[in-house]
Order: C-alpha cells, then structure tokens, then sequence
C-alpha cells in the first residue's frame, strides 16, 4: 500500500492494531468494544474499520479464534465504501479451516510459501 502511495491508510491501520492490541476483543461496562474500530461481521468475523483518509477507507479483516486469539487475514485501503466480498469470503474459508484443525493452504501451496519466505529473508 506505501508503495501504491498510500502511506496514510498504512499509518492509520498500523494505529487501529495498536488499540486493537491494547484492547483486543474486551468490553466496556456498557457491553461495547474498547477497541474503538472494531466491528462484529457476524459469528466469529471481525473488522477494523477507521473513517477515511485521503487516499480511502482502511479496513483488517480478522477472525477470533476459539483459542481467544485474533487471526489477522487481510487489510485494504480503497476508495468504496462497501468491504470487499472476496476478502470476507476469504476470511470465512480461513475461519471453516481453523475451526476443523486443517491447514489453510494445501501442503503444496504451504511449501510454496515457505520457499518464499526463505527467499525474502536471504535478501535481507
């Protein structure tokens, strides 16, 4: 996205993962989420939702885990207003495959990103 010039919704969702780490899925006294952007798809779906800036809507789309944990699958930044299908429909294959113990990518996909992993780690 920095590279897309974008840097601005790059800032801004660096700073809705920080209140989401500070305050993760708790609740006020008032039964509403301290995390002031995120928002509950439905089941276990999550969004963090910031109003926009210049170069559009910041949005991370996560899953909370049976385990508690939050389970990041993908961020944007663009200009509609409406969240993007594909990623939502993603994030619901990720969840399926949690919740049935199964990987996520085939274990020849998963190599393939590993070998890519290893690659971007020798360049730097």
């Amino acid at each position: 996205m920095a590279q897309q010039g974008k840097q601005d919704c790059v800032d801004k969702i660096i700073a809705m993962l920080e209140d989401f780490y500070i305050h993760g899925f708790t609740k006020d006294t008032r039964g509403a989420y301290a995390c002031r952007f995120i928002k509950p798809f439905g089941a276990a779906i999550y969004e963090l939702k910031a109003r926009k800036v210049p170069s559009g809507a910041a949005r991370v789309y996560l899953i909370r885990g049976n385990d508690q944990c939050a389970y990041l699958t993908h961020a944007e930044c663009k200009k509609q207003n409406a969240a993007n299908e594909w990623m939502i429909g993603n994030t619901l294959e990720i969840q399926d495959a949690l919740e049935k113990s199964m990987p996520v990518f085939p274990f020849a996909e998963q190599q393939k990103h590993l070998e890519r992993i290893k690659r971007c780690l020798e360049d730097k």
